[in-house]
């Protein structure tokens, strides 16, 4: 691996996906995967690909279809079982919320060259996506494009047929003529030439229940997610500690020293450790127990005090109000609203 990939890789489904998106075009693959020192006989769903491989066959690609828009028609070839296990829970997540998390929480399945970002403000919320690894052109632009166009795909899969963003920003200025294609397939503004890609969502649907919601299925393909990490060279720190809150929480005993503990580090190393991933025990402990939350109601399976203790709360009331914080209404309230 070359010095500048600084432990950047990426997955065999964008491989595959570049792959077939070559193939398209009437051209084949072979000499770009050759050229890249790939052979996708050889490799499986472990395998992981380097930065700068990834890179060059990128910006060989474009060279060879001369598409400056590759990155629209890479998605075309990315099916939920593209990413391993990660697709199956993106497509059973039970709102575009648990969604959007999920993404951000387990994106370094797919690329740890990219970086998701989840926020949210004033009725919008945003997922931004910034780039990790040092591109050359076309490459940046291209994959910018593709994990953009490839959120609007799984979104109009598992929300909406006829879902679009709020708007889009893309890190470069398509000419005039190309423009057009990316109006067609986004249906929504575009923003140009920022520093990192984003979309942008109404936040008022972040809590609505996915069509294709399902629990229970979610939770298992991110226990066999969380382990494909575990055998990567770097864990994602954030995930591994998301599984362990939602392993904790119904004891009641989920403090950090207990997770720090599991992760066999101190509690400095993992607050550190958290920091420099962007994140806090505290807010991953807040977005677990909202997320869960927002399972457990949708489930009706149990009642509001039974979810409270499986959420670790030492009563009926501390959950309540942690609730309304987070939707607005009670948890009664919102089941009456739900029926």
């Amino acid at each position: 691996m070359s010095p500048v990939d600084k432990g950047y890789t990426t997955s065999k489904g964008n491989v595959l996906a570049l792959s077939q998106a070559i193939q398209s075009y009437g051209i084949s693959p072979e000499s770009i995967l050759r050229e890249g020192g790939v052979d996708i006989a050889q490799i499986d769903d472990n395998t992981r690909i380097s930065a700068t491989t990834m890179d060059r066959m990128v910006r060989l690609a474009v060279e060879a279809t001369g598409d400056p828009a590759l990155g629209l028609r890479f998605v075309d070839f990315v099916q939920p079982t593209s990413y391993h296990a990660l697709g199956m829970a993106l497509l059973y997540s039970s709102t575009l919320r648990s969604f959007c998390l999920r993404l951000q929480r387990y994106f370094t399945v797919i690329t740890n060259m990219d970086q998701i970002g989840f926020v949210e403000s004033e009725g919008t919320c945003l997922l931004s996506f910034k780039s990790l690894y040092e591109y050359s052109e076309p490459a940046g632009r291209v994959s910018s494009d593709a994990w953009i166009a490839y959120v609007v795909k799984l979104l109009r899969q598992i929300y909406r047929p006829d879902f679009c963003p709020e708007r889009v920003a893309l890190i470069w200025s398509p000419p005039q003529p190309l423009r057009a294609k990316y109006e067609e397939i986004f249906l929504c503004p575009l923003d140009l030439s920022v520093d990192e890609g984003r979309l942008y969502l109404d936040a008022g649907a972040l809590d609505q229940t996915l069509p294709t919601a399902n629990a229970e299925l979610a939770r298992q393909s991110d226990q066999v997610v969380t382990e494909f990490l575990a055998r990567m060279n770097k864990p994602d720190l954030p995930a591994l500690v998301h599984t362990k809150l939602i392993e904790f929480l119904p004891s009641g005993n989920c403090d950090r020293e207990r997770v720090a503990a599991s992760l066999n580090m101190t509690v400095r190393t993992l607050h550190n450790r958290l920091g420099r991933s962007g994140t806090s025990y505290r807010e991953l402990l807040e977005e677990t127990r909202r997320e869960l939350a927002m399972e457990y109601i949708e489930q009706r399976r149990h009642s509001i005090s039974e979810i409270a203790y499986l959420l670790g709360y030492a009563d009926v009331g501390n959950f309540s109000r942690a609730f309304r914080r987070w939707v607005g209404l009670s948890p009664n309230n919102y089941l009456k609203f739900r029926c």
